[in-house]
């Protein structure tokens, strides 16, 4: 299959650009270069348009906004027709909305779907229901990629027939300033002579911030001039500032919010605190180790893969405070660690989690998926050829009679594509009824079907007000 032949969609449901999304408009942009068309896409959930899909556009690359808003299930209509129209040949789906709405597009189209799954936080009821129709829903894509071992194990029999994959993060190039490290933070109005303990990330539960709020408090007491520095915006803002003042926390404790300038920040940092209690493979750490910052954090879901303890970071047990405070002690009191720390996560990342090797990966996944889809559609219009030689042999008299059933409610903006299809396929007319049951529908579907009753005696319109 020639690269200028492939097409392809990813789709995320998002509202601001985090680790995920930068993993994706990097990879888009890759794939790019190798002649490969790609979109991203994205949900009109918001009052503003979805910032990735700007970002995206900026890169020169096109884009796709899904206009219906929250789960709306008319939007895998919408998701199938730019399919159609733009003859995408694989759709890769990002997180629980884009998995569902994607699941259902991809089979009125008939393209394969490959779902990438990064990780579950189960922050909110809400969250974690969607998560849970998530896990059931992957099952059905083509393919599954994971970004750790441990996301692909915690699939278990939600896999259903789908192969799962696992293709880690790729570490992306950041920009070395050349100022140092005293310099960066003055810049960021922290004195020179500060030590900063940085946390970057969606300010949420699974996180773990509390965490490091808790251990800032013995931590205060062996290095004087610490500050924690928690970067990202969330839910949980409010209870942090809260945690932070109960503990007399104010003046060391800062709550920035989200920022653009990450890779400044990171050079900033004298150590990295990961202290999550769930995780997949964290940007932030692979942002971290990329420009020599030591990093010490919770040894969860792909994060071993990520730190060879004593060697390339330092592992704390997850929930646990003075672990955490207490490794952190032990970066900022050695210089000595801190650098031996810092220089082998650096060299680790760039030969093992480079962009290079995640797109020879992917590369591979998107091509034996797309193999196996031709396959398939050959061997089905074999099959179709087949049966409808079949048909042909018989008489009109001995084909089947088939009753063709279409529960609709206020369906006037699609029941006419519907019915046209069905009255334009070669199964004789004598042979089928099509029968459409209305629900006490408010808008003009009954109308539209009255007008297509007169011109196809085949269709009839059935009342159903009990919507049963």
């Amino acid at each position: 299959m020639p690269n200028d032949s492939i097409r392809v969609l990813h789709l995320i449901a998002t509202n601001f650009v985090g680790g995920p999304e930068k993993q994706i408009l990097h990879h888009a942009s890759d794939l790019r270069e190798l002649g490969w068309k790609i979109w991203i896409g994205s949900f009109h959930d918001q009052a503003q348009r979805a910032e990735i899909l700007d970002r995206t556009e900026a890169r020169g690359l096109p884009t796709c906004e899904i206009r219906r808003g929250r789960f709306d299930i008319r939007s895998a209509w919408e998701l199938a027709d730019f399919l159609k129209k733009s003859e995408v040949q694989l759709l890769c789906t990002h997180g629980y909305k884009a998995s569902m709405v994607g699941c259902l597009a991809k089979r009125l189209v008939g393209i394969p779907q490959i779902a990438f799954c990064r990780g579950w936080t189960a922050e909110t009821l809400r969250v974690r229901l969607y998560e849970a129709l998530e896990r059931q829903v992957v099952g059905y894509a083509d393919r599954i990629v994971c970004v750790s071992q441990a996301q692909a194990a915690s699939l278990g029999k939600h896999a259903r027939r789908a192969r799962v994959h696992v293709v880690h993060n790729a570490v992306l190039s950041a920009e070395i300033s050349a100022a140092n490290r005293s310099s960066l933070k003055q810049q960021l109005g922290f004195p020179a002579t500060a030590r900063l303990v940085g946390a970057v990330g969606r300010l949420s539960v699974e996180k773990g911030q509390r965490h490091l709020v808790k251990a800032a408090v013995e931590l205060s007491q062996k290095v004087p001039d610490v500050q924690i520095v928690l970067l990202g915006e969330g839910r949980e803002r409010k209870s942090l500032e809260a945690l932070t003042d109960q503990l007399g926390l104010r003046g060391m404790v800062h709550l920035p919010g989200f920022q653009q300038n990450v890779s400044t920040w990171m050079q900033a940092f004298d150590v990295l605190a990961n202290c999550s209690d769930t995780e997949g493979i964290p940007n932030a750490i692979l942002e971290a180790m990329a420009v020599g910052t030591p990093v010490v954090a919770t040894a969860v879901g792909g994060v071993p893969a990520l730190i060879r303890d004593g060697e390339t970071g330092l592992l704390t047990p997850p929930s646990d405070p003075r672990s955490l405070g207490d490794a952190l002690t032990k970066v900022l009191q050695d210089p000595q660690l801190a650098e031996r720390l810092g220089q082998n996560g650096r060299r680790w990342v760039t030969e093992q989690f480079s962009a290079s090797q995640q797109r020879g990966q992917l590369v591979t996944i998107y091509r034996d998926v797309l193999n196996h889809a031709n396959g398939l559609r050959h061997a089905e219009a074999k099959a179709s050829l087949a049966v409808e030689q079949k048909h042909q042999a018989l008489p009109d008299s001995q084909l089947p009679f088939i009753s063709v059933v279409i529960p609709v409610r206020n369906e006037e903006a699609n029941i006419a594509g519907v019915l046209n299809a069905l009255m334009t396929q070669n199964f004789p007319r004598d042979r089928f009824e099509v029968l459409v049951v209305d629900g006490d529908s408010t808008d003009r579907t009954r109308q539209v079907v009255g007008s297509l009753m007169s011109e196809c005696p085949t269709i009839r319109l059935l009342e159903n007000p009990a919507r049963l």
